[in-house]
């Protein structure tokens, strides 16, 4: 499937790009005025944390640390490279995931005590998801991209004039792209890998009927452009490795 990979590479990858804020490609993201607000930010983050500390009990310390981590190492290399610096954008991404996904855990330790901490901590974490311009989601949009574009695909070829156990196999895979569309708006994590590699072997399954359909049929460049684009996601998820 090379002959297919190579030409849907260059515009799905391109997607990482896009991904990364525009914020970042802005020629005045890195003046003083943001620069002290981002710290502001991450350190206000670190102060409600350690201000949090004396009302948790001990086992439940250890995931205040790891956040805590996850704003000083920003912050750090804020210093030591720059906001626009592209390490930076990283580790904001790791520290938006860090504080979106220890909402149970907020939950948990919320007291008296802790709960105006615990609301400011997470005012601060979607304040710097807006400042710093990322979208709703840290994660890559790689399997949403895709299964759209394959969604779309099997649509037309239903269209066209194909064969009947074609035909059937391509219907029944059509609410399994639904499903995987809807489960990866969350981001590439493992749960859209699972959902999304497992409707690429149905696809892959139909690939005996693809090889059947004549060069000189209407259907054959939409039958090559499926194949070629569940191979690129193939190796993107690291299918069979």
């Amino acid at each position: 499937m090379k002959l297919f990979f190579k030409s849907y590479l260059s515009p799905v990858c391109a997607l990482f790009f896009f991904s990364v804020p525009l914020a970042y490609a802005q020629s005045n993201v890195s003046d003083d005025g943001e620069v002290t607000k981002a710290v502001g930010q991450l350190k206000g983050e670190i102060s409600l944390i350690s201000d949090m500390e004396p009302f948790v009990q001990s086992p439940d310390r250890a995931r205040l640390y790891i956040l805590k981590q996850a704003s000083q190492r920003v912050l750090d290399l804020i210093g030591s490279k720059g906001l626009a610096n592209m390490a930076t954008i990283r580790e904001y991404q790791v520290l938006i995931v860090t504080y979106r996904y220890s909402k149970s855990y907020f939950d948990r330790v919320e007291t008296d005590y802790t709960t105006d901490d615990i609301q400011k901590i997470q005012g601060i974490t979607e304040k710097i998801v807006a400042d710093r311009g990322f979208d709703d989601s840290p994660y890559t949009q790689i399997t949403l991209s895709t299964f759209n574009q394959l969604q779309k695909l099997t649509q037309d070829m239903l269209a066209l004039p194909i064969k009947d156990d074609l035909k059937k196999g391509l219907q029944e895979i059509i609410p399994d792209f639904g499903t995987v569309v809807a489960i990866a708006k969350q981001g590439d994590r493992p749960k859209t890998f699972a959902a999304a590699i497992g409707v690429y072997k149905k696809v892959e399954a139909l690939y005996p009927l693809f090889h059947e359909v004549a060069s000189n049929n209407q259907a054959f460049d939409t039958v090559l452009e499926i194949e070629g684009l569940a191979e690129f996601y193939a190796e993107f998820a690291q299918v069979g490795e």
